[in-house]
């Protein structure tokens, strides 16, 4: 049985990975890691005081996806998704965050071609070819 670790939620049987942790099962899987960081950092402290109310209420460790959100303004969420987009950006870019609640790995298994990417205005479109001899 795995060691239960600060986070984790034994009602609900979730398990909150530290990147170490899950870049090790990734390599452990056969997968190498292109890139691996957090995201969520500055939304994700935003969040801390529901969850302590959560938890002082239903004496669980963690909350995550179910806590109940409360509903907000359509600009506040517009605002989130734009600071969450740039996070992406700056993940996509290279740059590891330090911290977040959220962690994003990239992978490749050994025996998959390398993808060859094709900038298409802002997004990344992937061509891989399954013929030999193409």
């Amino acid at each position: 049985m795995a060691a239960v670790a600060v986070g984790d939620d034994l009602a609900y049987n979730f398990h909150k990975y530290t990147p170490e942790e899950l870049g090790g099962k990734l390599t452990q899987a056969g997968f190498s890691t292109i890139r691996l960081s957090r995201l969520n950092a500055v939304l994700g402290l935003a969040e801390i005081p529901r969850e302590l109310r959560a938890r002082r209420a239903e004496q669980s460790e963690y909350r995550g996806i179910l806590a109940q959100a409360r509903t907000e303004a359509p600009l506040v969420t517009a605002l989130k998704r734009g600071w969450l987009r740039l996070e992406g950006q700056v993940v996509r870019r290279g740059l590891r965050l330090p911290m977040g609640r959220t962690i994003i790995a990239l992978c490749r298994r050994p025996e998959a071609p390398a993808p060859a990417p094709m900038l298409n205005g802002d997004r990344a479109a992937i061509e891989v070819s399954t013929s030999a001899g193409r």
